[in-house]
């Protein structure tokens, strides 16, 4: 992405003249010839070796240009009046959030940036952190918020399918690291567990390259546009020394959606972090079925036309790797028709391992995973 570069001076006036003088002979008589200073060795500290996403820059850049401004212009009222200098202030107030307090400003803030026209999806608006939001294409009732530069498009994953989603576009050799996509479990059969979101077989490495490594590094519940998501980050390693990073927020209650990129480094899961945060997803569905569970059955009571289970929620794709982060218990419906008669015949027991599949109305598969695994 190209960084404007802003003016390197303002426009000139008799007492900024006369300020540039007084600076100069200053600096002259600490360093009397006009050579470069040689650079500035900061000490490593970890605030300064973490990176900054590029999109931040242009923010930062304008509040620099913003307090210098504002410096120039308390000096010259000073030295006109005779009156003190004002009291100084914790801050200055801009389009991103610190995190500190900011003193409230002498005079009218400064307009937001113009809006910008984002290629198929309208017109994006500032937002309080500098991200612009816009309504996602394909994505009737979501709005999105992405950094300033970016667009979106409509995502369709083959060049014939219907769009199912938005792509997210930085431009340039970046290409669209991120996308927005519905999980609609008629299209596909929904898994939060696996890359994308749906049940599949996720390749990212080469077998002839030799062994390889999938590591989820990171599981939490999260938000995505204000509705609870599963948080996923895994890292693959493959054979031959390559290293892929994907992550994901997964909402699995109906209307379901995932946020997903297979290029999530650092810089691109704290972008993910962002849109995840401030974009806007239509309210869950009442009523609705999570599309996609997993875990141990911890109480079952028949009910009418099936039974009713307390499942304790696991983590992770394969059941030899599932792990329990809470005791918590969710209470599923199982309709007699979903329940495999191969295993349990007509009823499913206590300290069971099940995956749960919904077509977001009511559960419509179980698998056993120790039995019949159908990532297998």
């Amino acid at each position: 992405m190209t960084i404007r570069q802003f003016p390197p001076t303002v426009a000139e006036d008799p007492i900024e003249t006369r300020l540039r003088a007084a600076l100069q002979a200053q600096a002259t008589t600490v360093v009397p010839d006009t050579r470069f200073p040689p650079p500035i060795e900061w000490p490593e500290t970890t605030a300064r070796r973490a990176p900054r996403p590029p999109w931040l820059m242009p923010i930062a850049a304008a509040a620099s240009v913003v307090a210098i401004t504002a410096g120039i212009v308390a000096t010259q009222t000073w030295g006109r009046s005779g009156a003190q200098a004002p009291a100084a202030t914790t801050g200055v107030t801009t389009g991103v959030s610190t995190g500190a307090s900011s003193s409230a400003p002498t005079s009218a803030p400064a307009t937001s940036a113009p809006a910008t026209t984002v290629a198929s999806s309208g017109t994006a608006k500032a937002s309080v952190s500098g991200m612009q939001t816009v309504q996602a294409p394909g994505l009737p009732g979501v709005t999105l918020a992405i950094p300033p530069n970016w667009t979106t498009s409509p995502f369709s994953r083959e060049a014939s399918s219907p769009v199912i989603g938005a792509k997210l576009c930085v431009g340039g050799a970046n290409g669209c690291p991120i996308e927005v996509i519905k999980l609609d479990p008629a299209e596909a059969r929904i898994n939060i567990e696996f890359e994308g979101g749906i049940l599949s077989d996720p390749a990212y490495c080469d077998a002839a390259d030799g062994p390889f490594t999938r590591v989820l590094k990171d599981a939490r519940v999260d938000t995505f546009g204000g509705r609870p998501a599963d948080y996923r980050y895994w890292v693959w390693t493959c054979g031959n020394g390559a290293v892929h990073e994907i992550a994901q927020y997964a909402v699995a209650a109906p209307a379901g959606y995932v946020l997903f990129s297979e290029s999530a480094n650092a810089d691109m899961r704290a972008v993910m972090s962002d849109i995840a945060a401030e974009s806007t997803l239509p309210a869950a569905r009442a009523g609705g079925v999570r599309l996609y569970d997993q875990g141990a059955v911890k109480s079952v009571t028949p009910t009418s036309g099936g039974l009713t289970i307390e499942l304790q929620r696991s983590v992770g794709s394969h059941n030899s790797q599932w792990t329990w982060p809470s005791t918590s218990t969710y209470r599923y419906f199982i309709p007699t028709a979903a329940i495999p008669k191969t295993t349990h015949p007509f009823t499913i027991q206590v300290d069971d391992w099940v995956m749960l599949y919904s077509n977001g109305a009511e559960i419509v598969e179980v698998f056993y995973p120790e039995i019949s695994n159908p990532e297998n």
